[in-house]
């Protein structure tokens, strides 16, 4: 192992400690599937790339957030990240050096993930926008937002990773909206805090909330995500029946769908619509 390997293992190591010590239920089991991920031969490779690919964009996501300390505008961080993925030379960051090496092990595996990579990129550039502003967005512009985020950025570029078909994403889109609702519902406090707002200004009119008692105790607010929980199922099953049908060889096996996305947000909508 060289110098820039040891490098890149120290950041991860250094990023995937922080998460865990921050929210263990939130990140602890996502973290140990993504290493049991590398561990089965099929996988291995794909695996340490998706792993690479989720420590940077997870640091980029904590600056963004405030999750970590970050004295200058989090909107020009993101900005110069989508330069370093236009222009992939001389790395300033942490976040750089695992770009790089994700764009060195896409290329060994004759992939080109420079795209998908973009398009996580510039949904966080939107997000980097908004934070602190408390902003109310038609649902047509976070849908839009969305949709670069977790179904052409995440879930085509695992695709590829993969060796599917990733011309077939769209097919995935129920369960990337599903995957949607439950991060929108698990982290509704947090992105409050952070001054986000992910409900519509559709929403918002039919529920009859305001900002002023924009909480989970909230009456308005409890119908919207009893609501959002029993269409994320119906997503999930729809999901489900495109499964069936065998479309996908290797991302539908045991481990990747079910244990990343379907599991954790079936159980949530579920205890979600039990209490």
């Amino acid at each position: 192992m060289n110098d820039l390997s040891y490098k890149i293992e120290a950041i991860k190591k250094q990023i995937f400690s922080d998460l865990v010590s921050r929210d263990e239920d939130k990140y602890g089991k996502y973290i140990r599937n993504l290493r049991r991920l590398k561990l089965l031969p099929l996988f291995h490779k794909g695996g340490i790339l998706l792993e690479s690919q989720y420590a940077a964009m997870r640091r980029i996501d904590d600056i963004v957030d405030g999750d970590i300390e970050f004295s200058s505008s989090r909107k020009e961080y993101v900005e110069q990240r989508i330069n370093f993925v236009l222009n992939p030379e001389n790395p300033k960051d942490d976040a750089d050096y695992l770009m790089l090496h994700c764009f060195s092990l896409a290329h060994k595996l004759k992939l080109d993930i420079s795209e998908e990579t973009l398009d996580i990129l510039k949904s966080m550039l939107f997000d980097a926008k908004r934070v602190d502003k408390m902003i109310i967005f038609p649902e047509e512009e976070l849908r839009n937002h969305f949709y670069l985020l977790d179904i052409r950025g995440t879930i085509k570029g695992a695709l590829k990773v993969f060796g599917e078909n990733s011309d077939k994403f769209e097919l995935l889109n129920p369960l990337g909206e599903a995957s949607r609702i439950f991060y929108d519902l698990r982290d509704f406090k947090e992105d409050i805090e952070h001054g986000y707002i992910n409900i519509s200004q559709e929403d918002f009119s039919r529920y009859g909330m305001n900002l002023e008692n924009l909480s989970v105790d909230s009456p308005s607010v409890k119908r919207w995500f009893i609501d959002q929980s029993e269409r994320g199922l119906s997503l999930l099953e729809e999901h489900r029946k495109i499964m069936e049908k065998n479309i996908f060889k290797q991302i539908g096996e045991v481990l990747i769908l079910p244990e990343f996305y379907v599991r954790p947000a079936k159980n949530y909508f579920e205890r979600i619509l039990s209490i």
